[in-house]
């Protein structure tokens, strides 16, 4: 396409992260109330229902 700038790109953007057992996790989705988890019960899965056409927003941040 030859453009004259880099145009941001989905693939460009971070995604994700690899979480660290026995790091704790704030956990947030949606207008929910924090969860606190350890990072090896973030590695095993959460369990996630979507029917079709919703979004859902979910935050993961390390806690100090």
């Amino acid at each position: 396409m030859r453009l004259p700038m880099d145009y941001a790109r989905l693939n460009e953007w971070d995604d994700g992260f690899v979480v660290d057992a026995g790091q704790t996790y704030e956990v947030v989705e949606g207008g929910t109330e924090p969860v606190h988890l350890d990072g090896g019960v973030l590695a095993a899965g959460l369990p996630l229902r979507l029917e079709p056409g919703a979004l859902r927003s979910i935050r993961v941040c390390p806690i100090d």
